[in-house]
């Protein structure tokens, strides 16, 4: 009775308990199947062993074995009405281990219907209730401001112990002879945020060292920069460089870089011994000046990373509302026909398309493309391409050459990054020159009048400005020196040598475009770090790997389609669509001429999927106030009376018109009840 019980809960709450978890899954798909009213030889085909293998105990099913538990198929619809018995469950069960009750069983599990132990059985298989969290208040207290750092949660107590390094070899935890240490510890919403202040009191430049270690009793689930880590991982990542470790049951804590510096240069780990540790390997004070770090600390009593991405991203008011799709055109669509383009923008629901620049000559042919999508697509929003490093100075036109001169252009050649060797730094396998811009410098200069040229002179809604961090290397090893970084030797902690942050020396002059451009009311989609997230709220990774989608956490919560798969078809975007939910994030699509017109393209879940204000994020799926966006079955709502308006997409992302969802009323509150095969997806829009 227990192993059928337990078998029952794998089923419906998808956990794997057994090794039989194939044909547990199988169950499922055909339970979803019999909720949209599919005939017995629709499902027969469905699990065809031709298509999926479904074996038990070492046992593999043929098709007539299969067709012999046609019986079941009454109790798989009654389980996915909502309407089912303590039977219907145990008949499922039962089908899924390759066997079916005998009468005796059956007459035995009636009468053990209305006992309290089938009726719990039966309420925890119900659908699991899926809203957004009252609040992401973290009431965390402090133990003890001082080195090591004492915080609690509830039950729980946690250490943070810091070090800092000197150059003469040693480890130190507070001031010394090289620099004054001062430290502020203070509760902010949500978390604990603590300020080191690093004072030179030498001549030179001093290397220092820090490193924050928090130790843990006994091994916990890890995530470094949104992913999971194991013991001895480390990670750098300027977007999402944070370190989180939780024990399920017992709560769990993580550590964010916050101030420019700190963001740039951290580096997050888990060490051997099951500590977290965020440390900074780059930092150099110059002679006489004071630094200030800062990182913010939060703890949860109970939960996951999820738990500690939705405290952080409230508390650092990350959440703004994402209007979308969007795609690019680059400009071998011109021979397109006007009924292919409109199709392609109808079928991707896009709502904003920015004009690749890349390699264009003659700027005539941008400025006939805009005028087209104005005339064909007067809905959608136009972007201009931007790049502010490469040396291919895009859009730089006639009077933008004579509004600089060809002197200025000529020098401006030698505002280049410099690698550590010296060596002027290239863009990849391109060999496209890599600049950087200033206030001060030639290479800012122009740059600036092509946004200018931009702003004045195109009809466009906006800028897509690619790269806007940096581009190719993030280090310039030359001057000017960006007053905080340096190679430091790991063993002896001196300096080796002084170096830049590329995105620090250029960060003035990119403020002040930001700023140019907003101020004319133009709209700017860029990837940028948190300093830019309140103005350039719109940004996305690429997806050449799937997983680059957890720094989005940290930042602007949109991927953008993999765009290197010149192959890939209608449906891989569709299950990219739906694998970015798995990481939290909302999907934009790359070059609209993918995939090629031998593909069948329709309507698909980006149909629905904007605009969304987050309030909270999940693996699976997001919950905004516009609408809830998933891949997950559950009960659905948002705690309120709100209509609901439910889209559902099947396998292949296309739109299931009678998909049978019901959405019901409870105690004047509005729910509705998703159950979603493998590869479904649903938006539900709120009323």
């Amino acid at each position: 009775m227990k192993k059928i019980c337990s078998v029952i809960l794998t089923i419906l709450l998808g956990v794997s308990l057994y090794a039989n978890e194939e044909a547990l899954l199988k169950a499922h798909k055909a339970t979803v199947l019999a909720t949209y009213e599919f005939d017995m030889k629709t499902c027969l085909k469905y699990m065809h062993p031709e298509y999926i293998e479904i074996s038990s105990d070492g046992t593999v099913f043929n098709y007539s074995e299969i067709k012999a538990l046609v019986p079941v198929t009454d109790s798989m619809k009654n389980i996915a009405s909502g309407k089912y018995s303590l039977l219907d469950l145990m008949e499922v069960a039962a089908w899924s281990e390759g066997k079916s009750l005998s009468k005796e069983e059956r007459e035995q599990i009636k009468a053990e219907e209305n006992t309290a132990e089938a009726k719990k059985i039966i309420a925890e298989s119900e659908l699991e209730v899926i809203k957004p969290t009252e609040d992401f208040k973290n009431v965390v207290s402090v133990a003890s401001a001082g080195n090591p750092l004492k915080l609690v949660n509830g039950k729980n107590q946690w250490l943070i112990n810091s070090s800092f390094s000197t150059p003469d070899g040693k480890w130190n935890t507070g001031s010394n002879k090289f620099f004054d240490h001062k430290r502020s510890v203070k509760n902010v919403p949500g978390g604990i945020l603590v300020s080191d202040t690093f004072t030179n009191l030498t001549d030179e430049v001093l290397p220092v060292i820090q490193k924050h270690i928090v130790p843990f009793a006994a091994k916990g689930n890890y995530y470094i920069s949104g992913l999971d880590a194991k013991p001895g991982s480390a990670a750098k990542n300027m977007f999402n460089g944070s370190v989180f470790g939780f024990i399920p049951g017992k709560g769990g804590i993580g550590m964010v870089p916050m101030n420019r510096v700190l963001q740039i240069h951290a580096k997050a780990q888990i060490n051997k011994d099951n500590s977290l540790q965020l440390f900074d390997d780059q930092f150099a004070l110059p002679p006489k000046k004071s630094i200030t770090q800062e990182f913010f600390i939060v703890t949860v009593e109970n939960g996951d990373y999820w738990n500690f991405i939705n405290v952080v991203r409230n508390s650092l008011k990350m959440n703004h509302r994402l209007d979308g799709p969007l795609g690019y055109l680059h400009m071998n669509w011109g021979p397109w026909p006007d009924s292919r383009l409109v199709k392609r923008i109808k079928d991707g629901s896009i709502k904003t398309i920015f004009m690749d620049t890349h390699a264009v000559k003659d700027p005539q042919i941008i400025r006939d493309g805009i005028a087209r999508l104005r005339k064909l697509v007067p809905h959608v929003k136009v972007l201009c391409y931007y790049h502010s490093q490469l040396n291919g100075l895009y859009l730089l036109t006639e009077s933008v050459r004579k509004a600089v001169g060809d002197d200025l252009i000529a020098k401006a050649d030698a505002d280049q990054v410099l690698l550590k060797s010296g060596k002027g730094a290239t863009y990849y396998h391109f060999g496209s020159k890599i600049h950087y811009t200033t206030l001060d410098n030639n290479y800012g200069k122009i740059k600036e009048k092509v946004i200018d040229e931009i702003l004045n002179n195109w009809d466009v809604d906006g800028i897509f400005w690619d790269e806007f961090s940096s581009s190719g290397t993030s280090w310039h090893y030359g001057e000017p020196w960006d007053g905080c970084s340096a190679d430091i030797d790991p063993d002896t902690f001196k300096l080796i040598t002084k170096k830049s942050s590329v995105y620090m020396i250029q960060y003035e002059w990119k403020n002040k475009m930001v700023n140019k451009i907003l101020d004319r009311k133009k709209f700017i989609f860029s990837g940028v770090p948190r300093d830019f997230l309140d103005r350039i709220t719109h940004g996305h990774c690429e997806t050449a790997q799937i997983s680059n989608c957890a720094t989005q956490l940290m930042r602007s919560p949109m991927q953008m389609a993999d765009y290197t798969n010149h192959k890939i078809s209608w449906v891989d975007y569709y299950r990219a669509m739906c694998k970015g939910l798995d990481y939290g994030v909302l999907f934009n699509w790359a070059h609209i001429s993918l995939p090629s017109t031998r593909y069948d393209m329709y309507p698909t879940l980006t149909e629905y999927m904007f605009p969304t204000t987050p309030i909270e994020f999940r693996s699976g799926y997001i919950i905004g106030k516009e609408r809830i966006v998933t891949n997950r079955s559950g009960r659905y709502g948002w705690d309120d009376n709100s209509k609901h308006e439910v889209y559902v997409y099947d396998e292949e992302g296309k739109i299931v018109a009678k998909h049978k969802m019901k959405t019901v009323t409870i105690n004047g509150k509005t729910w509705t009840d998703l159950r979603l095969a493998e590869d479904w997806s649903a938006v539900i829009v709120r009323k």
